[in-house]
């Protein structure tokens, strides 16, 4: 029995639906699968993940200094990456690693409180993160953010609209707390 939503909610379940039967349908596949088969199927289901609609409360909160300091560059378009805080290929290994049937309300609840969420970085950050989101050497988002030297502040939306729109105090306030509180 499908459950009564509305809106973007609708679309999120019939989406997790379909990556529920997909997921059941493949794990046999992927279990007797070479490695280059398992990280074949982990991008396609990874794929899926991502066009997922994403809820209202994906985003973290937390964007990169980098990226914050990007908006004091007037001569420049900015461009934030959104970076999942679960590399997505992680996020379809976890769920192909499942021995148990999964249900539609379990992959709508991991995607929802845990694979939709993103931070936001720069481009250049983000090719620097991408040698630590492997599936096999993945650990934590904090260690990949570690490892690629990528320092994330907690802001509210507000102040990333503020950001957005160049308010150059708010920067430069940001960025200070930021220092004050790595030393």
């Amino acid at each position: 029995m499908e459950k009564q939503k509305s809106g973007i909610n609708q679309i999120i379940y019939g989406r997790c639906k379909v990556l529920t039967e997909i997921l059941n349908s493949s794990k046999n596949i992927y279990k007797c699968g070479n490695e280059n088969q398992k990280a074949f199927i982990e991008t396609i289901i990874g794929a899926a993940i991502w066009y997922i609609p994403k809820p209202k409360n994906y985003w973290t909160g937390k964007i990169s200094i980098e990226a914050i300091k990007s908006f004091l560059q007037k001569n420049e378009k900015q461009k934030l990456s959104e970076e999942h805080d679960i590399p997505r290929k992680v996020a379809a290994k976890t769920l192909l690693d499942t021995d148990d049937e999964l249900t539609v309300e379990y992959v709508e609840k991991q995607y929802i409180e845990k694979f939709c969420k993103l931070h936001y970085i720069t481009p250049e950050e983000n090719k620097r993160a991408i040698k630590y989101q492997k599936t096999n050497v993945y650990q934590s988002s904090e260690e990949v953010y570690k490892n690629a030297n990528i320092e994330l502040v907690e802001i509210k939306a507000e102040q990333l609209k503020q950001i957005k729109l160049g308010n150059v105090e708010l920067i430069k306030n940001i960025i200070n707390e930021a220092i004050r509180n790595s030393t």
